[in-house]
């Protein structure tokens, strides 16, 4: 009987053992993506805050811009989610608390603005301004979810860094983007 209980008690020790180095690897991989997450937050942040400030100084100079871009802020708001805006988007802005929906959604933006001609897709100014807004909204309604977090975050990258952002984007939606993307990078450092 002392055997016995000796030779359960060994294999408990040994399943435990087991379970620390599972969860030791478990950590490991999640400091990694945390640590990439951070990289990817803090060129997003940059970019973000050099787009706010860019857009101040445009906004200050041409106040008739300014005024169109209040107007194609406008009907993007009319439009509501209306069918001026690709369907994915739509999806992505009807069900911002569907992670499955988000998840497809952002890949989805994400590989058709890497190809050649990705940038086609998202031509009009509701359906680029519905995408800044749906990858947003990532940031606002997850900000615990690193993967999506990654994703929409390398997605920004990509959309913010054209170079006629300042004039396609109304600056409250620059400035949106910025703190959603800010917000989030607080929460994930803490």
């Amino acid at each position: 009987a002392a055997d016995i209980e000796a030779a359960d008690k060994t294999n408990e020790v040994d399943d435990l053992r087991r379970r620390v180095a599972q969860l030791e690897e478990e950590r490991e991989r999640w400091l990694e993506e945390k640590e990439v997450l951070t990289e990817q937050v803090e060129v997003l942040e940059s970019r973000c805050k050099k787009l706010a400030k860019a857009a101040r100084s445009a906004e200050a100079k041409a106040e008739a811009a300014g005024a169109a871009q209040a107007e194609a802020a406008a009907a993007v708001s009319e439009a509501g989610t209306g069918s001026r805006l690709p369907q994915l988007v739509d999806q992505m802005l009807r069900s911002p608390m569907d992670e499955a929906i988000q998840l497809q959604g952002i890949e989805c933006l994400f590989s058709q603005f890497l190809q050649v001609d990705g940038a086609d897709t998202l031509v009009s100014a509701p359906a680029r301004h519905g995408s800044l807004e749906a990858a947003v909204g990532i940031f606002v309604n997850h900000p615990n979810n690193h993967t999506l977090l990654l994703k929409a975050a390398q997605f920004l990258s990509l959309l913010l860094s054209e170079q006629s952002v300042q004039q396609q984007f109304p600056f409250a939606l620059l400035l949106q983007a910025a703190q959603s993307v800010v917000t989030a990078s607080v929460q994930l450092l803490e």
